[in-house]
């Protein structure tokens, strides 16, 4: 699984997470009910992996608190602690099961929402993941199909797109793709070139280079001497800087792209004036598919950021209530076959319960931060 870079997140926020199961009753505004909806948080409230969990419970917060202004049923937040452990999600899986929830928004970790949905498909609870990548989540069906849902995208989808991106912006280019030999650099720069051969484009280089050098000038000079239009870097950032700063510093007009391991404040302190004008191509960022600005004012409101997994959990609740209001007795079967509105436009699902949110999007960086880049960039 591959998080979303956050290097600012108030440590603060989750000093004070709870480790165990715990319950918020939200105001109830139709009478008469005889049981409230039950949404259930499977989520790492400790542990190294901590500030996820704290950020989807300030983005479900937010939204049913945004909700209950408007009118809705009674709701039963249920919060559980999975660690981002196999072992602890099945803990966490059976208290949402014993605590009979309706629906689960959850898990971060690969490894604990294939534990997660083994359980919740036993019991035919539906299950929304705003973070997890792995195909097989919504490959499997775990015995129960149409239940698990993300809003993220899937990770075998990096190749085609990136290798979409680079077809379609530099026609004809030749192409070098380079890697540190890390999992995640190998991995990213592999799914590329296999995209690549089988859209027909063969490479001028593809092969691993030596981490944690000081200096790339020899590196740089072999670009330049072979020509090279485009450079795919399969690395961290520290490497990535040193490379970038080598063919920034011949001058080099050599168009390079990175992957998300490049989106973070310290890269820009290793590359410095060398980040502008570098591309990436990674998950989009949730900030910036918010349809309404307002929404952030919300958050403002609540002295609360929007980092990371707080919008995909804001949404998750609104793709709940919405599914609920169309079919209170099968929000699953809601989910998969009705578009439903949110603060990321209309969501729709397809039979496997992938979203038609953006896998992969392009970035640029300019003038010390990065944002989507545009078509016409």
């Amino acid at each position: 699984m591959r998080l979303w870079p956050q290097s600012r997140f108030l440590a603060a926020v989750i000093s004070h997470r709870l480790a165990a199961i715990t319950c918020l009753v939200l105001m109830a505004t139709t009478p008469g009910l005889a049981e409230p909806l039950r949404i259930g948080l499977a989520a790492p409230m400790s542990g190294p992996f901590s500030e996820l969990g704290a950020q989807m419970e300030n983005g479900i917060r937010t939204a049913l608190a945004t909700r209950t202004r408007r009118g809705t049923p009674e709701i039963e937040l249920v919060i559980t602690d999975d660690q981002c452990t196999r072992d602890g999600a099945k803990a966490a899986a059976n208290q949402l099961m014993g605590a009979r929830v309706d629906v689960v928004i959850g898990h971060v970790c690969w490894g604990a929402s294939f534990e997660g949905a083994r359980i919740y498909a036993a019991a035919s609870v539906p299950q929304i993941s705003p973070a997890t990548r792995h195909p097989s989540f919504t490959d499997e069906d775990f015995g129960a199909p149409g239940l698990r849902f993300r809003l993220t995208g899937r990770d075998d989808r990096f190749g085609p797109d990136a290798a979409r991106y680079i077809t379609m912006h530099y026609p004809g280019a030749r192409i070098a793709i380079l890697h540190d030999n890390t999992a995640l650099g190998k991995d990213i720069a592999t799914r590329l070139n296999d995209a690549l051969e089988a859209g027909g484009t063969r490479l001028a280089r593809f092969e691993t280079f030596q981490s944690g050098l000081s200096d790339y000038g020899s590196l740089a000079i072999q670009l330049d001497a072979d020509a090279i239009d485009v450079l795919f870097l399969g690395a961290y950032h520290a490497d990535a800087a040193m490379v970038i700063k080598a063919l920034k510093a011949r001058q080099s007009d050599i168009a390079i792209i990175g992957s998300d391991a490049i989106l973070i404040d310290d890269f820009l302190i290793e590359a410095n004036e060398a980040a502008n004008g570098i591309e990436a191509i990674a998950p989009p960022d949730p900030r910036q598919l918010v349809r309404d600005p307002a929404l952030f004012a919300r958050f403002k409101d609540k002295d609360t950021e929007t980092f990371g997994l707080t919008l995909p959990a804001y949404a998750a609740v609104e793709l709940i209530l919405s599914a609920y209001d169309k079919a209170p007795d099968n929000i699953a079967a809601a989910l998969s076959e009705q578009g439903h509105s949110t603060i990321f436009g209309e969501i729709r699902f397809t039979p496997q319960g992938d979203s038609n949110l953006p896998d992969f999007v392009p970035y640029l960086w300019k003038d010390g931060s990065y944002r989507h880049k545009n078509r016409q960039q």
